[in-house]
């Protein structure tokens, strides 16, 4: 994992910190199915507790965090057991249980996004709720994204696509981030699938490719128009090799751009390895940087 601190850095400098978005700003990592962005959302979280600065995840995708724990662990950085560290938030599309009155007694770690109809009121409480209890207020807002001191919280929105597939409207959700950004001066990553996008020139131009997922598109569109920077996951337009995985391109974007410009055209390769993940040059092989 270490190795991305050099190529995804949002400041110079070989401090953990580096890795993290500045405060008050928005990182939208975008990515696949056939390149999932796991790798990517997994080195900005390590390098917070490295950093102990806390974490707020909430699980969109509804993964649980075992699996994260046991990556983690394996790569020499385990996640915090302290709820001020390390928070995971893991709303339900579950109903509530017949006779119970809402909200529950867990809604502080699994909101419902149900009850009886779709809303994402609970699941924004339980982002407030952790945030008062780690003392993030609105009265951090007003700092704004920019340099300076490191983000007092790193809050990852994983899973945006999922409420899109659960019934949310692209307006729903985009007024839920909207609000958690104004919520605090905390870093905030949302994460998304973007397959619809076209891997190469060539395929945007043909008349198939324009044929994309309306939804899909004005979900990231949307996240984009809130975004500092955007992290482009994807996978090669050749299809996966033993060698690659995947390529990553980095955008920063808005009145206030946080991270350091990587092309498409010149898109840093990734290859997925047990002992962690290595990047190098497009074109290069195995000539590691």
């Amino acid at each position: 994992m270490p190795l991305l601190s050099p190529h995804l850095a949002f400041a110079p400098g070989d401090d953990p910190t580096s890795s993290l978005p500045p405060r008050g700003s928005h990182l939208v990592v975008s990515d696949t199915l056939t390149a999932p962005s796991h790798f990517a959302v997994l080195h900005l979280v390590l390098a917070a507790v490295s950093s102990k600065v806390p974490v707020i995840w909430v699980d969109l995708r509804l993964e649980g965090r075992a699996s994260w724990d046991a990556i983690a662990r394996r790569l020499g950085t385990p996640l915090p057991s302290s709820p001020s560290a390390f928070v995971h938030i893991q709303p339900t599309p579950l109903p509530s249980p017949p006779g119970s009155t809402p909200p529950s007694l867990n809604a502080a770690s699994a909101p419902a996004l149900y009850d009886p109809n779709p809303t994402l009121r609970p699941t924004f409480d339980a982002i407030a709720t952790a945030m008062a209890a780690l003392k993030l207020d609105n009265g951090n807002a007003n700092l704004g994204p920019g340099p300076g001191p490191t983000a007092p919280a790193l809050v990852l929105l994983d899973g945006l696509s999922e409420l899109a597939h659960m019934g949310f409207s692209v307006s729903e959700i985009t007024q839920f981030v909207r609000a958690v950004l104004a919520s605090s001066s905390a870093a905030v990553v949302s994460t998304l699938h973007a397959d619809h996008l076209p891997r190469t020139a060539a395929a945007a131009a043909s008349t198939g490719a324009q044929e994309t997922d309306a939804d899909a598109a004005a979900l990231l569109a949307g996240m984009l128009r809130l975004a500092g920077c955007w992290w482009r996951v994807s996978g090669l337009a050749s299809g996966r090799s033993g060698d690659v995985s995947g390529e990553i391109s980095v955008h920063p974007l808005g009145a206030a751009p946080a991270g350091v410009a990587v092309p498409r055209s010149a898109a840093l390769q990734y290859r997925l390895e047990a002992a962690g993940v290595k990047m190098f040059a497009k074109g290069t092989g195995r000539g590691f940087l």
